[in-house]
C-alpha cells in the first residue's frame, strides 16, 4: 500500500512542477511589472493634464473678461473645456491604468476576487471611455480570461489569463492611446491642445491692445499737455487750457491704475505666454510617452506570446516613458 501512495505523490509533484513551469518566465514577469508602472505613470499624469487645462483656461478668460474682451462669452468661461470633456478623456485614463493594474495583480498572484473586481473595473472604466466596439467582444474575453484562474494549476491558468486579457484589450488599449496622442498633437489645429493654446494667445492679444491703448492715451495727452504749456513763463499764470490738460493727464493715470488694480495687462500676457511654453513642451513629453508606450503593448503582446522574446524592449520603452513622466512632473513643479 506504500508504494502506490509514494507514486502518487511523485506523479503529483512532477505534474505541479511541469504545470508551474507553463508559468510565466522571470523576464515576462518583469515586463509586466515595467509596463504597469509606465502605463500608470503616463495615465496619472495625463489626467493632471485634462485637468490642468480646464484650470487654465478658466483663469485665462478671466484675465480677458478683467481687460474687456468683447468677443468672450462671460456664460461660457471654459468654453469647449467642459467638465463633460474633461470627464471622457478621464474615463480614458483610468482605463488605462485599470488594464495595468489587472496585469499586475495576475502576476502578483491576487486572489481571485481581487482579479475578478479588478477585470469587472477594467472592463467599465474601458466601456466608459467607449473604447470597446459595439460587440463588446473584447470585455467578455476578458471576464473569461479571468473567470479561468483557479484550480490547482494556478500558474499555468494566470499565464493563460495575462496572454489573453493582452490580446483581448490590444484594441481598446491602442485605440485610447491613439487618442490621447491626437489630442497632444502639436502640428494639430483642431485638438485639445490647439484649443488651449488658442485661448492663450487670444489672451497675449488682449493684453498687447490694452497696453499700447493706455500707453498710446498717455502720449497723445502728454503732447497736448507739453503744447499748452509751451508758452508758460514765470510770469504767466496757469490758463484754463493748461488746467484742462493738467486734469485729463490725471484722470488717464487713476483711470489706469483703476484698471490694472483689477488685472494688469503685462501679468496677464505674461501668464498667457508662460502657458503657450509650458503646453510645449508638456504635449511633446505626452506624446512621446503614449507613442513609447504604444510600442511597449506591441512588444508585451509578442513576450507573453512567444516565452521572453521582446521581454528587454518593453523595459526599455517602458524606461523611456517613465523618463517623460518624470520630465513632465519637473515642468509642473510647484
Amino acid at each position: 500500500m506504500k508504494t502506490p501512495r509514494l507514486s502518487i505523490i511523485i506523479v503529483s509533484a512532477v505534474a505541479i512542477l511541469f504545470l508551474t513551469g507553463c508559468g510565466l518566465s522571470l523576464k515576462q514577469r518583469a515586463a509586466v511589472r515595467d509596463f504597469n508602472r509606465a502605463a500608470t505613470g503616463l495615465a496619472d499624469i495625463t489626467s493632471h493634464e485634462f485637468q490642468h487645462t480646464r484650470e487654465d483656461v478658466l483663469k485665462l478668460n478671466i484675465y480677458r473678461e478683467q481687460l474687456g474682451d468683447a468677443s468672450l462669452d462671460p456664460e461660457r468661461m471654459d468654453e469647449s473645456f467642459t467638465p463633460e470633456r474633461v470627464k471622457i478623456r478621464l474615463d480614458a485614463m483610468t482605463a488605462l491604468a485599470s488594464y495595468a493594474h489587472l496585469l499586475q495583480k495576475l502576476v502578483d498572484g491576487s486572489q481571485a476576487d481581487d482579479l475578478k473586481s479588478a477585470a469587472d473595473a477594467l472592463v467599465t472604466n474601458l466601456r466608459k471611455a467607449k473604447a470597446f466596439e459595439a460587440s463588446d467582444a473584447q470585455g467578455g474575453a476578458i471576464a473569461k480570461a479571468i473567470a479561468s484562474v483557479a484550480g490547482l494549476w494556478v500558474e499555468h491558468k494566470r499565464a493563460q489569463a495575462v496572454r489573453q486579457v493582452v490580446r483581448a484589450a490590444d484594441p481598446a488599449i491602442k485605440k485610447l492611446l491613439a487618442v490621447v496622442e491626437g489630442e497632444f498633437d502639436l502640428h494639430s489645429s483642431q485638438n485639445w491642445v490647439a484649443g488651449y493654446r488658442a485661448i492663450a494667445i487670444t489672451t497675449i492679444g488682449r493684453a498687447i491692445f490694452v497696453e499700447k491703448r493706455h500707453t498710446n492715451a498717455l502720449a497723445n495727452l502728454l503732447g497736448t499737455t507739453a503744447a499748452a504749456f509751451s508758452t508758460t513763463n514765470a510770469a504767466s499764470p496757469v490758463s484754463s487750457n493748461q488746467s484742462e490738460a493738467i486734469t485729463n493727464v490725471l484722470a488717464h493715470l487713476a483711470r489706469v491704475a483703476t484698471e490694472s488694480s483689477v488685472t494688469d495687462p503685462r501679468a496677464a500676457r505674461a501668464y498667457a505666454r508662460s502657458v503657450t511654453n509650458r503646453v510645449d513642451s508638456i504635449a511633446r513629453s505626452i506624446t512621446l510617452g503614449t507613442q513609447s508606450l504604444g510600442k511597449a503593448q506591441e512588444k508585451l503582446l509578442l513576450t507573453l506570446e512567444s516565452r521572453e522574446i521582446g521581454a528587454e524592449d518593453v523595459t526599455a520603452l517602458a524606461a523611456q516613458v517613465e523618463d517623460f513622466v518624470a520630465i513632465y512632473k519637473t515642468l509642473t513643479a510647484k
